[in-house]
């Protein structure tokens, strides 16, 4: 398994390679998907039944 520090390391090498004008997307991007991975509280969960 690789190790967190390279996967971190593979990304940042990755946006390295973008030009400048596609950051904020990129940005956008991965709120967006931290976002819908992130566990909501119980409470919120129940609801959505």
């Amino acid at each position: 398994m690789i190790g967190t520090t390279l996967y971190r390391e593979r990304v940042l090498a990755e946006i390295d390679t973008l030009p400048n004008e596609f950051l904020p997307f990129v940005l956008q991007l991965v709120h967006t998907l931290s976002e819908s991975i992130a566990l909501k509280p119980a409470a919120a969960s129940l609801r959505q039944r």
